[in-house]
Parts: structure tokens; sequence; C-alpha cells
């Protein structure tokens, strides 16, 4: 299938052959022209679009995998894109390491392998105030770099879905464990206490209010059950989720 469209009873388990579509990992938007896109499969590497989406071009196809979890520009220099490649949700296994691209996005050079390999990449974030400093989210846990990707140190070692940087100085994750906040350029992680959470989650979201940076929303699920938080003036608020919205996936 060229697509785009639909995978004729493409479903290969489950209790039937249904339609399904491959799905995207990451979507970024060049953050001084909104008609350059990059998009990214779960395993079908790096697409290009620079008339808002209307076209796509592969820019991944020679790269070690075709495995995509995250994208990230450089708010500071969008020449400069981040590749995280291994997708956490199913195509860990495959993860290569992390590529960079100099000229926003249309081709593509490794940046690091290790200790990427063999990780899925859920979040990669560049820091707004430093551009040297990266944030990786993984099936392995928590990373932190300060060389502008060539190099990185674990600081946790769960499985981090989502991270969220405020110019401000604050920085979220959303881990299986909880909501962690640093505030001092990702060295220490303490817990965030969200009332009436569970001890674990089975996903969880967090995102900082770009219009606000004192607003933060959380957003999970556990054992079938969705959460919803949102912080303002410090405090973390439980919020009730919206009705019959469904937990599966």
């Amino acid at each position: 299938s060229v697509g785009p469209w639909t995978i004729l009873n493409g479903q290969t388990y489950g209790a039937s052959r249904v339609n399904v579509s491959g799905r995207i990992s990451a979507v970024a938007v060049h953050p001084q022209d909104p008609a350059r896109v990059l998009a990214s499969a779960a395993n079908g590497g790096v697409w290009e679009s620079r008339d808002r989406g209307a076209s796509w071009t592969p820019r991944t196809d020679y790269a070690a995998t075709l495995t995509v979890g995250a994208l990230a520009f450089n708010p500071s220099n969008p020449a400069v894109v981040y590749c995280g490649t291994g997708e956490g949700d199913w195509w860990s296994w495959l993860g290569a390491g992390i590529l960079r691209s100099a000229d926003g996005g249309t081709t593509w050079a490794t940046l690091c392998t290790n200790p990427f390999v063999g990780q899925g990449f859920y979040d990669l974030v560049v820091d707004p105030t430093d551009a040297r400093r990266l944030f990786a989210g993984t099936t392995g846990g928590l990373y932190v770099s300060n060389d502008r990707g060539v190099t990185w140190r674990r600081r946790r070692t769960q499985r981090t879905w989502s991270l969220s940087v405020a110019p401000n100085g604050n920085i979220f994750a959303a881990s299986s464990d909880g909501v962690r906040r640093s505030t001092d350029h990702g060295v220490t992680w303490p817990a965030v206490t969200l009332p009436g959470a569970p001890t674990a989650f089975t996903r969880l979201a967090v995102e900082i209010a770009p219009s606000n940076p004192a607003v933060v929303y959380a957003w999970g699920a556990s054992g079938g059950t969705a959460y919803l938080w949102r912080r303002a003036g410090g405090t973390w608020t439980a919020v009730a989720p919206p009705p019959g919205v469904a937990t599966g996936q």
C-alpha cells in the first residue's frame, strides 16, 4: 500500500481483521514557517511537507531504521531538528539512536546511538532557554543531554511518555509512576502530588500551556479509568474527564 488510504483487512490481531492505517508517532511544525511540517510514522520514517500537508516526501528511507517515536525542532534555530528512532508503543527494539537534520528536516544523519539502541522514544524536547540541553522520554527512562544531543545521562529509569519545558525553568515529565517536576535543568525530579492519583499509570501525558507557563495539564489512564488534572497558582486540582472517554489505547 502506498496510501494514503486504509489497508483492507489489515488488522492482524484481535477478534477480527478490520481496516487499519499506520499510526503517526509525531508531528512537528517549523517554528518560523507553518507551511513546513514534519511527520514521523511508527515504522515508516520521517516525511516532510512544504505545503501545509497537501503533499509529502519521505526523508529517512536510507536511515538505519524506519521506526520513529519523536521529532523536535530547535526553537531558537529551526534549521536543526532531532529525531528519536525506535517507537515506544511497539517498535522500540528497532531503535538505533537519534538522527539530526541541519536543513529543517530534509536530510538527516546519525547524531548518536548509545544509550538508545533497542529503546523506543515517546518524546524529545529542546530546552527553549538553552539549545544545548535536550530531554528525552523513552521506554528506558528519562534522559538529559547538555551538549546538543551528543551524549546523554539517564536521570530516571521509569518509562517516560511525555515532557514539557517552560521558559520559566519549570520542566514536567509524565512517567509510569506519575508526574515529576524539575527546577534544576533536569538533574533532580521530585514527585508531584496529584489528588486522587493511582500509584501507577498505563499512560500519562503532561503539557504546559503555551499561553501561560503557570498553567499545566496532566492527562492519564490507569486500569481503564481516565484522570485529568490542572495546575494553576502552584496547586493541582482534579478535573472531571470527558464522559465516556475510552482508555483502551
